[in-house]
């Protein structure tokens, strides 16, 4: 990610314990994420260490990766899908929340476009749009997580793909109840994304 700032306009989304998630975790740091930009600009998310100066922010990608690790709990799928999907949906619905407040007056369409938008630019990823009739469609050549997760050598991305798909979810739902999301059912499928009425 390139290097980003925590500019005046930046907004404390929420946080997440960095560490193991086995049955004798302990935190051991500790990771803020924020919100920035503007509909002009383009909003975007990124994750910044809290008390160590100087570390670089990293992108959304890699912040579902880190959180899906930290959720993991050796032989207990479900207590790890379950922890990794209150995460998700309460990232959504607070990405949703803050769009909506800054852009007052907007079409529903409208503001479920720049929040797709800015899920995938913080994904740090780049995208075709394809018009369709009411809303666009965003083509990725390659899945953002994969590529991620191979950078930084993390074997397992499935939670974190799983987190992708509950935070879109929460967020296209906190929006307007009536938008459906159209998203890849696994990484091996086409990367297209879209939300619409």
């Amino acid at each position: 990610m390139k290097n980003q700032t925590i500019a005046d306009d930046a907004v404390k989304l929420c946080s997440y314990a960095l560490g193991s998630g086995d049955m004798y975790y302990s935190e051991e740091e500790k990771r803020n994420v924020f919100i920035g930009g503007d509909a002009q600009n383009g909003f975007r998310i990124w994750g910044q260490l809290v008390d160590i100066e100087n570390a670089p922010p990293i992108g959304l990608d890699e912040i579902l990766l880190e959180d899906a690790l930290t959720c993991e709990v050796p032989g207990h799928l479900n207590e790890s899908e379950r922890m990794g999907k209150i995460f998700a949906t309460h990232f959504g619905t607070a990405v949703a929340n803050h769009i909506i407040k800054r852009m007052p007056g907007e079409t529903v369409n409208t503001i479920a476009d720049l929040s797709l938008q800015c899920i995938l630019r913080s994904l740090n990823t780049t995208w075709r749009v394809k018009e369709l009739n009411g809303g666009k469609q965003y083509q990725l050549d390659h899945c953002p997580l994969c590529a991620a997760a191979e950078r930084i050598g993390v074997p397992e991305v499935e939670m974190a793909h799983h987190a992708l798909h509950t935070l879109l979810q929460s967020m296209a739902h906190t929006i307007d109840p009536a938008l459906t999301v159209q998203q890849p059912s696994s990484r091996h499928d086409e990367h297209t994304f879209a939300i619409a009425a």
